[in-house]
């Protein structure tokens, strides 16, 4: 990117290449890079077979201004495309005098639309909003306003059904009078700072998200000195907000796909149906006795240690937590209590955290909540919205594989509808996704391996028939199995 030429005329230009004194973690985590045109000098190019083989993540500049396009950001992101680097073009906001700020937005949704950034494909990162000074005088670019900044926030979110990065300093939001607390929560952080040996963060923002900490490393595969920048978080974090990994934990064996959890209504057990191919279950195995008092079964990775678990809630109200290991569990432990409040109860990685958490819908109210999970517990529940109580069914899933766990609920007349989720524990207004009326369970999991989260559906008659998520839709059904009329509680 353009530097951030004003708050760092006095220290940036005297940095060694890697500039971080203060945090050896910063040089050992997962890393990235962001390029323009400049990166490319001489007729050299930037060699991107060799950057996605030493960097796991890179930024490249796409438009500025109401009507510049990068011509090398339209030659670049296919070869992008092609390794499969986690991914993602960013705006330069100009002065308004260079286009007002709606012009500004709708010009980068168009052209990276064209260039063939969808935000959802397997392997895109956020958009990102670059917010600096403007590189030709050093001024603060003048007619953006906070409101203003929001806006185009706004417009990429609704364009690409992502939540948008926005990549600044702390200093430049402070001497151009913009107020991150008008957009910060709508958006992930990405700093700029070389100097400091932790990330400033900017008042409302409650953490980053990414950290340029030098604009002067060297990096195999780019012919000139480029930024560099550092993730918060794990190499996993990094590829569920590309949408390389949905974050859901329903392959409990470890075999790579996908299984049922059912419970046997006539004797109170617990069965494991064990996914081995496409749309293929393997025979029942016994996995677990005594469960005839339990209202509610999840599957997900909830105590840390990598392993599928289960959890259960009981009709006294009580979380338990029973540790996998491999398609065994542990004896529970009880986690918390009063859950018997909850009509439906899902779990997923409904944030960026690299933890599982719950959402659930409270019986008397149908009020929405979020229950952060921690790695081996689960935060305070947060309301995210209320009018949920006409939901007769609910799951989760990521069922449009944009790496995001997203709802589906179905109503009274038996639609179901897609609440796509966008990474934040927030949820875009449902459209429709299928019918469902016929159908009196639905199981999610990813049955044919395609990324996308799809609905085992079972009939009156007893047959389990297998639903394909098209990422917009349900496909037709494909028959997984019969006589499962005898199962009573499944996986949500």
């Amino acid at each position: 990117m353009k530097k951030l030429t004003r708050v760092l005329v006095t220290a940036a230009l005297a940095l060694a290449p890697l500039a971080i004194t203060g945090s050896a973690q910063a040089q050992t985590g997962v890393h990235g890079v962001d390029v323009s045109g400049n990166n490319i000098t001489g007729g050299a190019t930037i060699n991107w077979t060799t950057v996605a083989a030493n960097e796991q993540f890179a930024f490249i500049k796409a438009t500025e201004g109401d009507g510049y396009t990068s011509d090398y950001f339209k030659s670049a992101w296919p070869q992008m495309e092609r390794v499969n680097i986690p991914r993602a073009p960013y705006h330069f906001l100009l002065p308004t005098k260079d286009g007002s700020v709606a012009a500004q937005a709708a010009h980068f949704v168009s052209a990276a639309r064209a260039a063939g950034y969808a935000g959802n494909t397997p392997g895109e990162l956020p958009p990102v909003l670059d917010l600096e000074w403007d590189y030709r005088d050093g001024s603060c670019p003048s007619g953006v306003t906070s409101d203003g900044v929001k806006s185009f926030v706004d417009t990429m979110r609704a364009s690409f059904h992502r939540t948008p990065i926005i990549y600044t300093n702390k200093n430049f939001l402070s001497q151009c009078g913009l107020d991150a607390r008008r957009f910060a929560p709508s958006t992930y952080l990405w700093i700029a700072d070389y100097v400091s040996s932790s990330a400033p963060v900017p008042t409302g923002w409650s953490t980053w998200t990414f950290w340029q900490y030098t604009a002067s490393a060297t990096v195999p595969g780019i012919p000139t000195r480029a930024d560099r920048n550092w993730f918060n978080g794990s190499l996993t974090d990094l590829r569920r907000l590309a949408g390389l990994d949905g974050g859901f934990t329903r392959d409990v064996t470890g075999n790579g796909w996908d299984d049922i959890v059912a419970r046997n209504a006539s004797d109170g057990n617990l069965y494991l149906y064990d996914g081995f191919a496409d749309g293929k279950l393997a025979a029942p195995r016994k996995i677990g006795s005594g469960w005839g008092g339990t209202t509610a079964v999840m599957t997900g990775e909830f105590t840390g240690d990598g392993q599928a678990d289960l959890l259960g809630v009981n009709v006294d109200g009580e979380l338990n937590v029973y540790a996998g290991s491999g398609g065994t569990f542990a004896a529970p432990r009880k986690l918390g209590t009063g859950w018997n409040s909850q009509r439906s109860i899902v779990a997923g990685a409904f944030t960026t955290s690299g933890h599982d958490d719950l959402i659930g819908i409270q019986k008397d109210t149908g009020d929405l909540y979020f229950y952060a999970g921690t790695g081996s517990t689960f935060a305070a529940p947060r309301k995210l919205a209320s009018g949920w109580g006409g939901q007769t069914a609910l799951v989760a899933g990521d069922f449009d594989h944009d790496g995001h766990a997203d709802l589906v609920g179905r109503t009274t007349d038996g639609t179901l509808n897609l609440y796509r989720g966008y990474g934040d524990a927030q949820f875009s207004a449902p459209v429709k996704f299928g019918d469902a009326a016929a159908l009196t369970a639905l199981i999610p999991g990813d049955f044919d391996h395609d990324g996308r989260t799809d609905i085992a559906g079972r009939t009156a008659d007893g047959t389990l028939n297998l639903y394909p998520s098209t990422g917009t839709g349900l496909g037709a059904a494909r028959p997984l199995g019969t006589g499962w009329n005898g199962m009573d509680l499944f996986q949500s």
